[in-house]
């Protein structure tokens, strides 16, 4: 993975990678319910044009999608 861009929204630390299957984007999300914790949530955009998306929070791992999720679409789109 080759690092291309740090940059920071609104509190919240986002990487930009680009590897061999597309670009990555992370980013650390301050969590709402308790002060100093923050999620790792990630957008995979794949060179086929499909996108994933993942959150390391309590509502993704009950499969629901979280608002992490949401804030990062909302920056990508």
């Amino acid at each position: 993975m080759k690092l291309k861009k740090i940059f920071r929204f609104e509190g919240m630390k986002v990487n930009v990678f680009h590897t061999s299957y597309g670009v990555v984007y992370s980013a650390e999300i301050p969590s709402r319910s308790r002060s100093g914790l923050k999620h790792y949530t990630r957008a995979v955009v794949y060179n086929g044009g499909y996108v994933s998306f993942t959150c390391d929070c309590e509502a993704f791992a009950m499969k629901r999608e979280c608002w992490h999720i949401k804030l990062l679409k909302n920056m990508l789109l």
